[in-house]
């Protein structure tokens, strides 16, 4: 059949723009227009891309991490935010296929992309026998909210988007545009077919949902990532946050599926379909002129399997990506898009936050009880990130122990400073209980076919706290040397371990780490260094500082962490000839120095001289590394009176 052939529905020009912002508010015409022109989808995601070039066009689509669910219409083209936090198996889905007329035998070509049910005309039949029938494969994933994402990120995200929040301009336009349900009948179809254990499930979620709202107005400094996920939270276990909180979608993805992977951070834009028809066994068509996209093509799911992958729309909405932004960070002050292939203090953008430095050395300072070196080796900590893998050794992680018996005093402030200035962070307080009772390894649930969280499910550039001050004496349970174990893993290869019941995956990870503890860590890290304290911060004294720091002074400190740790860093060979008859010469002068001590160093001059703005290392931030480390045994204490002459 020539496609001249074909009777087609009437349909806008593909080159027609839709006035005002109908490009957003109703999507699927801007969809169907291109498709009945060429029967090609590759001109709708270039229309879509050309609208999103900017970060002020992407911030005019609202974004479900920002907007209340019930006031986005579904059909609406929307943003979400999130990490990739499980991938079902792939589906197929029609990408062309032939419905016909049973009166006149007028066929029209179809596509199921972009839609959960692909319709045509009232009265008309799917044709199974036409060769023109094309099927492809499409790939859900089960997305969340960013985990541990803090709430100075979360509110500078939300003050970027150009998208009215308020109800009346949401209702309005939906209503008109796209004849929107309204949210208490989806509410109540959602749960008809459920069952009343279903039905108090999903109540309990909005419950805490709601309770969650409260804790974060009533305090300033609240973050998902110091609320954690216990073993027994039915509402985390059952939309798969690592920590409570947040929103979860079903993201369908219909290109380039190979490029995802789990733990990625993205943001989607896609058409979102919230219809609550697409609930537990409610896709059938039940005599409806609309086709069923995958009724005929997937197999059986049991029912346990079923309730997990096809959960209440209301509760996690499903978006057709049309265009993926992966995100190589989730810093709100910088763009999305950055050059970072110069040194710091050459782009003009950013002349003046080298002087960032200085001051946030003396805040660390003032929080580490005046000790400056404490505060340099901390700052090196917040600049560390993995850069690459050289076999099975990460290259660029730098986990730092902080010893002090007064470290208890501090903890609290130092929490305070990381939540401030950092988009993402877990403080994870090491108590024997939380050992014990909390889920740290994501594993897999064969009865539902999907991945249940764990705690150290995180993305990229997330900070753990690890707080040991906690610790009492007591035994670890089987599930407790299994968290312990995990956590080691994360430490020493950067690896998070996967449960898949008969054998572990490891999968690697970013994720920099700072240990408080009183005495020697029952963790192995990279650095431990004794805090040596020459005056204790007044109670409440860092806390009332941050609330009077003007928000562009703490954004410039975030935008000096953020840039530094994108930085591109290379050694030139010259500088590499001097560090090896340097290495040659410590080796001369004491035992002690090996490889792995000089790698140490190596990493940690790289982070000093990004911490700089340099994207090279300089002899004379060598040599002041080489001061620092001497003052650092000194205070360890493990070695000769002689040590401090290897550097």
């Amino acid at each position: 059949i020539s496609l001249s052939d074909l009777v087609r529905r009437p349909r806008l020009q593909a080159m027609q723009v839709l006035p005002g912002h109908d490009w957003i508010l109703r999507p699927i015409d801007i969809v169907q227009s291109y498709f009945d022109n060429d029967h090609s989808f590759s001109s709708i995601q270039q229309f879509f891309k050309e609208k999103l070039i900017t970060d002020t066009d992407m911030y005019k689509i609202p974004s479900l991490n920002d907007v209340d669910l019930h006031l986005v219409a579904s059909g609406t083209l929307v943003r979400f935010r999130c990490m990739i936090q499980d991938m079902f198996d792939p589906e197929l889905y029609l990408a062309l296929f032939e419905a016909k007329d049973p009166v006149t035998s007028n066929t029209i070509l179809c596509s199921s992309k972009y839609r959960e049910v692909a319709d045509f005309p009232e009265g008309w039949e799917f044709d199974y026998d036409a060769p023109s029938t094309i099927t492809k494969e499409c790939q859900t994933f089960c997305c969340v909210s960013i985990p541990g994402e803090n709430r100075w990120s979360k509110e500078a995200y939300k003050v970027k988007s150009q998208c009215k929040s308020d109800v009346s301009f949401y209702e309005r336009e939906a209503l008109k545009c796209v004849g929107k349900r309204s949210f208490d009948t989806m509410e109540e179809a959602d749960m008809t077919d459920y069952e009343p254990s279903d039905m108090d499930m999903c109540s309990s979620r909005k419950e805490a949902s709601r309770e969650d709202a409260k804790r974060l107005k009533t305090n300033e400094l609240a973050s998902s990532s110091i609320v954690l996920n216990t073993s027994s939270s039915s509402r985390a276990s059952d939309l798969n946050f690592p920590l409570l909180g947040g929103k979860s979608c079903l993201v369908k993805v219909y290109d380039e599926l190979d490029s995802y992977h789990v733990t990625d951070m993205v943001e989607f834009v896609g058409i979102l379909s919230s219809d609550p028809l697409l609930a537990h066994h409610d896709v059938s068509h039940n005599g409806s002129t609309q086709y069923d996209l995958f009724s005929t093509l997937l197999t059986a799911e049991s029912v346990e399997e079923s309730k997990a992958h096809h959960p209440p729309p209301s509760l996690v909405p499903r978006i057709h990506c049309i265009v993926a932004h992966k995100m190589a960070h989730s810093n709100p002050v910088l763009p999305r898009s950055l050059d970072i292939s110069v040194p710091l203090n050459d782009v003009s953008l950013h002349g003046s936050v080298l002087s960032a430095r200085s001051s946030l050395i003396d805040l660390l300072t003032t929080v580490l009880m005046g000790d400056k070196l404490a505060a340099e080796y901390t700052l090196l900590n917040l600049m560390s990130t993995v850069h690459a893998h050289h076999g099975l050794i990460p290259i660029g992680k730098f986990s730092l122990n902080l010893v002090s018996p007064e470290i208890t005093k501090i903890s609290s402030d130092l929490q305070e400073i990381l939540q401030r200035l950092l988009p993402k962070t877990l403080i994870l307080p090491l108590s024997l209980e939380n050992m014990n009772t909390l889920k740290m390894m994501p594993k897999k649930n064969f009865e539902t076919n999907r991945l249940e969280a764990g705690l150290l499910q995180l993305t990229k550039g997330t900070h753990l706290m690890l707080d040991e001050t906690l610790l009492t004496a007591g035994q670890l349970n089987n599930n407790g040397c299994l968290n312990l174990q995990a956590l080691a893993n994360v430490l020493t290869w950067q690896k998070v371990k996967y449960d898949f019941q008969y054998h572990v995956v490891e999968i690697s990870c970013d994720l920099p780490i700072l240990v408080l503890s009183e005495g020697k860590s029952l963790l192995q890290v990279d650095c431990s260094l004794p805090v040596k304290p020459t005056c204790l911060p007044e109670a409440g004294g860092i806390l009332q500082s941050l609330e009077q720091t003007a928000v562009e002074h703490l954004n410039k400190f975030r935008m000096y962490l953020g840039l530094c740790r994108l930085l591109k860093y290379q050694l030139t060979s010259d500088i590499q000839i001097k560090l090896e008859q340097d290495f040659v010469d410590m080796r001369k002068r004491s035992e002690y120095m090996n490889a792995d001590l000089f790698h140490l160093m190596l990493n940690m001059a790289r982070l000093l001289s990004l911490s700089n703005g340099q994207t090279t290392l300089q002899m004379d931030t060598w040599h002041k590394l080489k001061t620092m480390e001497a003052e650092r045994w000194a205070r360890l204490n493990k070695k000769p009176s002689n040590q401090s002459s290897i550097y």
